[in-house]
């Protein structure tokens, strides 16, 4: 009880974050209850609130739990590195190639084409 007591302030903090990045849960349960009848969609509405709200206390608690052991951050900090080193490896990859064929490999904004017009309405 006093790991739980003493990590209120992480606990706090969670759940803050949680209150301000809720807005999606309204937009999904908004969803799911648009095609139900009026009195189901009242009742599937007042569910997933209240399920929403259990659950998203749970995880707080949990996470709080989780942060207060010193190798989480490590890990966490390990995977960060893994993550950058990975888009810097790919990066240089890109602009490797780039150099070699004098223009860009691929650009992700705009589609890809194969053969004939990849656009439907281009026929």
């Amino acid at each position: 009880m006093e790991s739980l007591t003493g990590s209120l302030g992480s606990l706090a903090e969670i759940m803050w974050l949680n209150i301000i990045l809720s807005g999606d849960n309204a937009v999904v349960i908004g969803m799911a209850a648009a095609g139900l009848p009026p009195r189901q969609r009242a009742r599937a509405v007042l569910f997933g609130i209240a399920a929403a709200a259990v659950l998203r206390i749970v995880f707080s608690v949990f996470a709080s739990m989780l942060l207060a052991l010193w190798w989480i951050d490590l890990v966490g900090g390990l995977a960060l590195l893994y993550i950058a080193w990975s888009f810097f490896r790919e990066l240089r990859h890109e602009k490797q190639a780039e150099d070699e064929t004098g223009h860009a490999v691929h650009d992700k904004s705009r589609p890809r084409r194969c053969g004939r017009s990849s656009w439907p309405m281009s026929r």
